[in-house]
């Protein structure tokens, strides 16, 4: 991906990976995050944070929880991206409402969205609301610039 720039042979090879290791949740994930950085195919990203999803919820990966909830917020994404709000926001609130410890930033980074998301489909309100709320659920290092994007989510003007 770096050095020789071949996203293609870098898919095919993790896709046999996660062929072989479909319990480690690692190569799933990374077929996600080449498509989406990589290929800039929001469907592809999606299609495998789905798939990732479904094998946390049966228990079929490692470290299942934490992937369930990391393959949520990032489906999420990629449902705001191919202009889905309604569908990120059922799932973003499932993730809200499940308070989650693991993966880092979880329940801020699940605010933050659901605001994004709430702003696309005109409840400014209820994005104020969500923003403000992952301001407050920030962890103090804010590794992710979660703080910073909530902010700016706020500074937005209302869809009039």
């Amino acid at each position: 991906l770096w050095f020789e720039n071949k996203p293609s042979q870098a898919l095919d090879l993790v896709r046999s990976l996660d062929a072989r290791y479909p319990s480690n949740p690692m190569f799933l994930t990374r077929i996600a995050e080449i498509e989406n950085e990589y290929m800039h195919d929001h469907r592809a990203s999606a299609a495998a944070w789905e798939a990732l999803l479904v094998r946390a919820q049966r228990g079929q990966v490692e470290a299942a929880r934490i992937t369930e909830v990391r393959a949520q917020l990032e489906l999420a994404r990629d449902l705001l991206e191919l202009s889905q709000p309604e569908r990120a926001i059922d799932m973003l609130k499932a993730v809200v409402g499940e308070r989650p410890l693991a993966p880092y930033s979880a329940p801020a980074i699940a605010q933050l969205y659901l605001g994004f998301a709430y702003d696309r489909v005109g409840m400014r309100d209820l994005a104020v609301a969500a923003y403000n709320a992952a301001v407050a659920l920030t962890p103090s290092d804010d590794q992710l610039n979660v703080r910073a994007r909530a902010r700016e989510g706020l500074r937005k003007k209302p869809r009039q």
